[in-house]
């Protein structure tokens, strides 16, 4: 089963464009879109103005407010600003708008604990209040994002592992991944929340919404898995540990780092990936993250040269205890690779290339005379005169 989570920062247009523009401190400022209101800040919420509203009521409510049209450039920095935040928690991450993301803790032995401490580590950061929603698919994640009472969030996010078609009965049907006609359609007939959709049988969905029908059918008893792709960091590779009980002592951290190896070079030698980019993300007992990054000359491509590269910068490890670590390389490359023939590199000038190198070595480490080419070697004057006689009469 999948375990997809959907986190919704709120605020955060407004807190761009306040950090732009500081005299916007204590002015209320509205980000609009489409019409509506898309973000506020808090003196804008306090006055009554609300995400969703429309555009026209907020005005009217607000008329010395400092309102924005919606562009997605002015705010690319504060999303990657929150989104390398997360990174330090999960591994594959799909944003969708720009206050926005989902995250597959899938494989995690306890997605919904990860997922709540990602939560309260993104919160302490930013400032901002984070909406938290979970399900075996990105729409019922979507769905359950910040609805949750005060103080259920966990309870909510455990009823959505073990149980999802329970999670979403109470919702709207517009929730539902389906056209907006077809939830128009079926709250017309009466049917406003998902688990009263539960009971139409399949033939009458079919013969009211055709295939459409087993959308509807799948998705109101939690179904209709979508798939998330990961898309931020850009060619990165993250694996991450967490074992039970925590990293107390070295031997326990080596254990660690040798399996975060051999999962990181598996990938990369699967792949035909290679980096030097790393960075680590070291969570310890008393909630810090500390995040340590290395540019290194030699690729890393392999579990060897992986777990060099993890032991080079732990060689001085936290002192507290460590409930986790991330490894992820970033800017990766293709491993080029060249066919060869009977007679090695299909490529002359590259054989040239790299004989002329290998010889350039060989002469600084052993000296000129260690080493020469066929066209460096001088022949006797007697191997000459021959040669030129063969040629001159043709005798053999």
């Amino acid at each position: 089963m999948h375990y997809f989570v959907c986190l919704r920062v709120l605020g955060l247009y407004a807190l761009a464009l306040q950090e732009a523009d500081p005299k916007l401190a204590t002015t209320p400022v509205c980000v609009h879109r489409t019409k509506s209101i898309l973000d506020v800040n808090a003196q804008a919420s306090a006055r009554g103005v609300h995400r969703g509203m429309p555009l026209g009521e907020a005005r009217s409510i607000l008329p010395e407010g400092h309102f924005r049209k919606w562009d997605p450039e002015p705010y690319r920095g504060i999303q990657r600003r929150w989104l390398d935040h997360l990174c330090t928690f999960v591994n594959e991450i799909e944003p969708d708008f720009e206050h926005e993301a989902f995250a597959d803790l899938t494989g995690h032995p306890d997605p919904v604990a990860m997922a709540i401490r990602a939560r309260g580590y993104l919160t302490k950061q930013l400032g901002l209040e984070v909406q938290l929603g979970m399900g075996p698919s990105k729409w019922m994640a979507r769905s359950l994002c910040g609805v949750a009472p005060a103080g259920m969030l966990e309870i909510v996010l455990r009823e959505a592992v073990r149980s999802p078609g329970t999670a979403i009965c109470d919702l709207p049907v517009n929730r539902l991944p389906v056209l907006r006609e077809t939830s128009e359609r079926l709250r017309f007939l009466g049917y406003t929340q998902i688990g009263r959709v539960r009971e139409v049988p399949l033939e009458q969905l079919l013969r009211q919404f055709g295939e459409e029908g087993h959308v509807v059918y799948q998705a109101c008893r939690g179904g209709w898995i979508d798939t998330l792709h990961p898309s931020y960091p850009d060619r990165s590779m993250a694996e991450g540990v967490a074992p039970e009980g925590g990293i107390q002592d070295l031997a326990s951290l080596e254990e660690c780092l040798r399996l975060l190896a051999k999962q990181l070079g598996s990938r990369l030698q699967s792949e035909d990936f290679f980096g030097k980019h790393l960075s680590l993300a070291i969570e310890l007992e008393s909630g810090v993250v500390q995040v340590r990054k290395r540019v290194f000359v030699k690729p890393l491509k392999c579990e060897r040269t992986a777990w060099f590269a993890m032991k080079t910068m732990l060689e001085s490890p936290p002192e507290e205890p460590i409930v986790r670590i991330q490894a992820r390389l970033l800017e990766l490359e293709r491993i080029r690779r060249i066919q060869a023939d009977l007679s090695g590199a299909t490529d002359r000038r590259e054989r040239e290339i790299s004989a002329a190198s290998a010889f350039c070595h060989l002469r600084k480490v052993l000296g000129d005379e260690c080493v020469k080419v066929g066209s460096e070697l001088e022949e006797p004057r007697r191997v000459k005169v021959l040669r030129a006689w063969r040629d001159a009469t043709g005798w053999r």
